[in-house]
């Protein structure tokens, strides 16, 4: 079993959630030439990229 992570504030996920995430983000990335600048609020299919990347940046999530 593994063990839940936050993607948002009182919301808790499993791997394959952050995978989709991450795989938006990469995609996104894949596209731009340079280095993109992703706020929250910045969706990619429907996902909020810019707010789960922000959390990422968060030592305390890991």
């Amino acid at each position: 079993m593994y063990e839940s992570r936050h993607l948002f504030s009182g919301q808790r996920s499993g791997p394959g959630e952050w995978q989709r995430h991450y795989a938006a983000l990469r995609e996104l990335a894949a596209d731009e030439e340079g280095q993109a600048e992703v706020l929250p609020g910045f969706t990619v299919h429907g996902m909020d990229i810019g707010k789960w990347l922000a959390l990422q940046r968060k030592p305390e999530v890991w």
